[in-house]
């Protein structure tokens, strides 16, 4: 049978395996890398078997300190880049893209600067990953309908609200039984989330990390505005969190009718497409705390190859077909994320009304999209998970400047743990 597009072996890898048939381990979810995908990849590469392992991040951890790593598995380019790239555990890919015929470097759109690491800032240097998709994630979406019944007009699609403005939103269209919340005022802002204090800060002119990314400063005039925000939020549950916890996620809320605006990229375009709620749902810019807008991705979900591969160009070729073959194409035209390929970007849905309008808010959005550093020395994860903690506790006391203050402490000593396991 003729090969698949994007599917063939390249120039790059041709003949790598020697005739020998390797198998090649995928930590990756399968919902994403499916049978199918893994079918169609085996028929047009005989020489290639792929063994698909459950994507697990303790397992993971495990299989990396063993030096058993898998060949290719799934990543965040926001903070798993440089993580990892410091630690010489993800291969740069430098080499293959210079000589792929389907993975170029002038065909990546801008948000894979994200997977660059040059030993010290993530944004320039190699490229360690490479995004399966992706969102400017500080944007908002909306509910009409919810809006309406609280008096509120549908905010400009083009021009952002300050974040004042969404409070306001988030104030108004909050309804009450009680202590019942019935209607949340918003969404996916119950607990200050990192990934998004460091755009609200870079927007008043401040940053978080110090330029070296050893520390993390919560205490600026800049970082406590943020805070303080947030302060509001959920001190009077405008939003799922500490004070108004829910069964149900803040986007099945959304999709049910009981929020008003959520913290969601474009990849809530997918995510509605099978919600009654989609037709009166609009996708707005990204709210700006301060003057200068920005608008980054906080995650980039994607692909990384272990530096431990013993099949490396084996594992290349199905980098090649999974980012830049029909999966990729498929994805494209899904809706669930913004392609990582320039040449994708037309085959973005546009059939049904709702997708025609985040179509075009993404257009006016995308100029905003910038790369936003992050440190190597500790995984967001690690680092919400301590806000997280010391959130709940800090709103019972009101002292936000406390929170800040201890917060700043105990992330940096996180930090500073990570930066002495890389030096």
């Amino acid at each position: 049978m003729p090969a698949l597009t994007g599917c063939a072996p390249s120039a790059t890898s041709a003949g790598s395996t020697g005739g020998k048939q390797v198998t090649l381990q995928v930590m990756y979810e399968s919902n994403e890398v499916t049978p199918k995908i893994i079918s169609d990849f085996e028929t047009a590469n005989p020489d290639v078997k792929i063994s698909l392992i459950k994507n697990d991040n303790a397992r993971l951890l495990s299989m990396l300190a063993a030096g058993q790593a898998p060949d290719l598995f799934e990543a965040v380019g926001v903070w798993d880049a440089p993580y990892w790239a410091a630690r010489r555990k993800i291969e740069p890919l430098d080499s293959y893209l210079q000589k792929s015929s389907v993975l170029k470097v002038d065909d990546l759109n801008p948000v894979n600067d994200i997977w660059r690491f040059d030993g010290t800032k993530q944004g320039t240097g190699p490229y360690y990953g490479l995004c399966k998709d992706y969102s400017q994630d500080g944007t908002i979406w909306v509910n009409k309908t919810v809006l309406a019944k609280a008096g509120i007009a549908l905010p400009s699609v083009e021009k952002p609200l300050s974040y004042d403005e969404l409070l306001t939103i988030g104030r108004a269209a909050t309804k009450k039984r009680g202590a019942q919340v019935e209607t949340f005022g918003l969404g996916w802002f119950g607990t200050p989330r990192l990934l998004n204090l460091l755009p609200m800060v870079e927007s008043m002119g401040g940053k978080l990390f110090s330029d070296d990314f050893t520390e993390l400063d919560f205490t600026s005039d800049a970082s406590l505005r943020a805070l303080e925000w947030y302060w509001a939020v959920g001190k009077d549950a405008l939003a799922p969190g500490p004070r108004a916890k829910q069964a149900q996620s803040d986007d099945a809320l959304y999709a049910a009718g009981r929020v008003g605006a959520i913290l969601a990229g474009y990849w809530f375009t997918g995510r509605l497409g099978e919600e009654k709620v989609r037709d009166t749902s609009y996708m707005l810019p990204a709210p700006q705390l301060g003057p200068t807008r920005v608008s980054p991705t906080y995650y980039g979900v994607g692909m990384v190859m272990s530096a431990e591969s013993k099949n490396k160009d084996a594992a290349w070729r199905f980098m090649e077909y999974f980012l830049g073959g029909k999966p990729a194409d498929e994805r494209a035209t899904a809706g669930w994320g913004l392609p990582g390929l320039k040449h994708l970007n037309d085959k973005l849905p546009q059939k049904q009304p709702y997708q025609q309008r985040s179509y075009v808010v993404q257009q006016h959005e995308a100029p905003y999209m910038k790369v936003l550093a992050f440190s190597p020395f500790a995984t967001n994860g690690a680092l919400q998970t301590v806000i997280d903690d010391k959130f709940a506790a800090a709103l019972g006391s009101g002292d936000v400047r406390g929170f800040a203050r201890t917060i700043t402490s105990e992330c940096n000593k996180l930090l500073a743990e990570g930066k002495a396991q890389v030096s």
